[in-house]
């Protein structure tokens, strides 16, 4: 290479172009040179593989995002009370009495859970120095913006004094049941 010449290419520089194969194929290709020192250094890469990784990384980077946004359904908020305002209760209650409460009214709401979730429902009963014992069970159908009404009915005149609690668990899910406890007086 003459001396002109290998100044005027000292440096990078980029061609782009066309080349035939052996096979005869037409293949895009993408050249980057770096002269230096009177030698050509040549890096060449395939313009068709770099097409194929950008499809290979968009479509990797699509299925992190739709894995990441399928989330486990969970119970977000339980709440319990005796004289429910609408459908919510509006404070949560932890001790009744007895002679003001015919009906335990249990209100959760739902966050992230698919069509026709099942939560089930469980309400027990524990007296002192017993063990305990399961009352009453239910199943209900949500969806994600389900708020759950579970009720504990009086079926016999006056309620057990002693410790009860209620527990909701989302059926097929990974989730944590929730437990709730409350007494009555």
């Amino acid at each position: 290479m003459s001396q002109a010449l290998s100044q005027a290419l000292e440096g990078f520089g980029t061609l782009r172009g066309l080349i035939t194969s052996f096979e005869g194929c037409l293949n895009n290709i993408f050249v980057r040179f770096c002269v230096y020192n009177k030698y050509l250094i040549r890096f060449v890469k395939n313009q068709n593989m770099k097409k194929v990784n950008f499809v290979f990384y968009f479509l990797a980077i699509i299925a992190m995002f739709f894995s990441s946004c399928s989330k486990d359904a969970s119970i977000r908020e339980v709440k319990l009370c005796n004289n429910p305002s609408g459908d919510q209760c509006v404070e949560d209650m932890t001790d009744f009495f007895g002679v003001e409460t015919d009906t335990i009214h249990l209100f959760a709401s739902l966050t992230d859970a698919p069509e026709n979730v099942k939560v089930e429902v469980t309400w027990f009963y524990q007296a002192v120095d017993k063990d305990k014992e399961e009352i009453m069970r239910g199943s209900f159908d949500g969806n994600e913006s389900s708020t759950i009404h579970a009720m504990l009915y009086l079926n016999t005149p006056g309620w057990p004094s002693g410790e009860y609690s209620v527990n909701i668990k989302i059926a097929d899910s990974e989730s944590e049941p929730v437990e709730k406890k409350f007494k009555i007086e």
